[in-house]
Protein backbone atom coordinates (compact mmCIF):
# COMPACT_ATOMS: atom_id res chain seq x y z
CA UNK A 1 0.00 0.00 0.00
CA UNK A 2 1.39 3.60 -1.32
CA UNK A 3 0.78 6.39 1.16
CA UNK A 4 0.08 10.09 -0.53
CA UNK A 5 2.03 12.89 -0.89
CA UNK A 6 1.50 16.14 1.36
CA UNK A 7 1.36 19.30 0.11
CA UNK A 8 3.85 21.83 0.85
CA UNK A 9 2.67 24.93 2.31
CA UNK A 10 0.14 22.88 4.24
CA UNK A 11 -0.10 24.28 7.77
CA UNK A 12 -1.42 23.98 11.63
CA UNK A 13 -1.19 26.65 14.37
CA UNK A 14 -1.52 25.04 17.98
CA UNK A 15 -1.71 27.90 21.40
CA UNK A 16 -1.41 27.01 24.70
CA UNK A 17 -0.91 29.04 28.27
CA UNK A 18 2.39 28.61 29.51
CA UNK A 19 1.60 26.53 32.88
CA UNK A 20 3.78 25.55 35.98
CA UNK A 21 4.78 21.85 33.96
CA UNK A 22 5.96 24.06 31.07
CA UNK A 23 8.51 25.71 33.20
CA UNK A 24 12.65 25.73 33.24
CA UNK A 25 11.89 25.20 36.88
CA UNK A 26 10.18 21.99 36.19
CA UNK A 27 12.40 20.60 33.65
CA UNK A 28 15.48 21.47 36.01
CA UNK A 29 16.76 24.64 35.34
CA UNK A 30 15.69 26.20 38.60
CA UNK A 31 18.01 29.79 38.25
CA UNK A 32 15.55 30.75 35.23
CA UNK A 33 12.22 30.17 37.28
CA UNK A 34 9.06 30.63 35.77
CA UNK A 35 10.05 30.91 31.75
CA UNK A 36 8.35 28.65 29.41
CA UNK A 37 11.35 26.07 29.33
CA UNK A 38 13.14 24.93 25.75
CA UNK A 39 12.26 20.95 26.03
CA UNK A 40 8.51 22.68 26.26
CA UNK A 41 8.73 24.21 23.06
CA UNK A 42 10.40 21.57 21.46
CA UNK A 43 7.53 19.58 22.68
CA UNK A 44 4.61 21.52 21.38
CA UNK A 45 6.82 22.26 17.72
CA UNK A 46 6.78 18.27 17.80
CA UNK A 47 3.23 17.77 18.89
CA UNK A 48 2.01 20.28 16.41
CA UNK A 49 4.09 18.36 13.65
CA UNK A 50 2.93 15.00 14.04
CA UNK A 51 -0.71 16.10 14.28
CA UNK A 52 -0.01 17.76 11.08
CA UNK A 53 1.31 14.82 9.32
CA UNK A 54 -0.85 12.11 10.78
CA UNK A 55 -4.16 13.87 10.65
CA UNK A 56 -3.37 13.47 6.43
CA UNK A 57 -2.52 9.81 6.87
CA UNK A 58 -4.11 6.90 5.78
CA UNK A 59 -5.04 4.89 8.66
CA UNK A 60 -2.37 1.99 8.08
CA UNK A 61 0.51 4.76 8.49
CA UNK A 62 1.95 6.52 11.17
CA UNK A 63 4.32 9.44 11.51
CA UNK A 64 7.93 8.97 13.54
CA UNK A 65 10.28 11.95 14.40
CA UNK A 66 14.02 11.38 12.49
CA UNK A 67 15.42 14.97 13.86
CA UNK A 68 14.95 18.44 14.97
CA UNK A 69 16.80 21.51 15.12
CA UNK A 70 14.94 24.54 17.28
CA UNK A 71 16.50 27.64 17.80
CA UNK A 72 14.76 28.98 21.74
CA UNK A 73 15.39 33.04 21.39
CA UNK A 74 13.01 34.47 23.41
CA UNK A 75 12.14 34.30 27.08
CA UNK A 76 8.24 33.75 27.75
CA UNK A 77 6.89 34.00 31.44
CA UNK A 78 4.60 31.40 32.98
CA UNK A 79 0.71 32.47 31.99
CA UNK A 80 1.49 33.74 28.55
CA UNK A 81 0.04 32.28 25.87
CA UNK A 82 2.96 30.63 23.06
CA UNK A 83 1.59 29.91 19.44
CA UNK A 84 3.39 27.29 16.95
CA UNK A 85 2.79 27.17 13.44
CA UNK A 86 4.22 23.99 11.74
CA UNK A 87 4.10 24.23 7.63
CA UNK A 88 5.26 21.46 5.01
CA UNK A 89 8.21 22.50 3.26
CA UNK A 90 9.22 19.49 1.63
CA UNK A 91 7.49 15.80 0.95
CA UNK A 92 7.30 12.58 -0.73
CA UNK A 93 5.51 8.89 0.03
CA UNK A 94 7.93 8.57 3.31
CA UNK A 95 9.81 11.69 4.40
CA UNK A 96 8.09 15.14 5.35
CA UNK A 97 10.80 18.28 6.50
CA UNK A 98 8.38 20.96 8.00
CA UNK A 99 9.33 24.09 8.84
CA UNK A 100 8.03 25.54 12.67
CA UNK A 101 7.69 28.82 14.01
CA UNK A 102 6.82 29.55 17.71
CA UNK A 103 5.31 33.11 19.28
CA UNK A 104 4.59 34.40 22.70
CA UNK A 105 2.06 37.67 22.75
CA UNK A 106 5.27 39.99 21.74
CA UNK A 107 6.51 38.24 18.36
CA UNK A 108 9.02 35.48 17.51
CA UNK A 109 10.71 32.93 20.17
CA UNK A 110 11.83 30.51 18.19
CA UNK A 111 12.01 28.69 14.76
CA UNK A 112 13.65 24.88 13.60
CA UNK A 113 13.01 22.30 11.02
CA UNK A 114 12.22 18.94 12.04
CA UNK A 115 11.91 15.71 9.89
CA UNK A 116 9.20 12.94 10.14
CA UNK A 117 9.00 9.78 8.47
CA UNK A 118 6.00 8.02 7.28
CA UNK A 119 5.75 4.37 8.26
CA UNK A 120 3.64 1.72 7.74
CA UNK A 121 1.69 1.30 11.77
CA UNK A 122 2.29 -2.60 12.13
CA UNK A 123 5.67 -3.20 10.49
CA UNK A 124 6.94 -0.11 12.69
CA UNK A 125 5.34 -1.75 16.14
CA UNK A 126 6.50 -5.37 15.07
CA UNK A 127 10.06 -3.88 14.62
CA UNK A 128 9.59 -2.04 17.91
CA UNK A 129 9.01 -5.51 19.40
CA UNK A 130 11.43 -7.57 17.99
CA UNK A 131 14.09 -5.26 19.07
CA UNK A 132 12.70 -5.33 22.84
CA UNK A 133 12.44 -9.19 22.82
CA UNK A 134 16.53 -9.10 21.94
CA UNK A 135 17.10 -7.39 25.62
CA UNK A 136 14.84 -10.35 27.15
CA UNK A 137 17.90 -11.40 28.89
CA UNK A 138 20.26 -8.66 29.14
CA UNK A 139 21.28 -7.86 32.09
CA UNK A 140 23.05 -4.29 32.51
Amino acid sequence: MEQTVLETGLKLTVQKEVGEKDTSKHYGSGTLGDVFSTPALVAMMIEASARLVDDHLEDSFISVGKMSQVTHEKPTLLGESVSVQVTVAEADRYHVVLEMEAFDETGLIGTGCHERMIVERDSFFRKAMERARRLENKDF
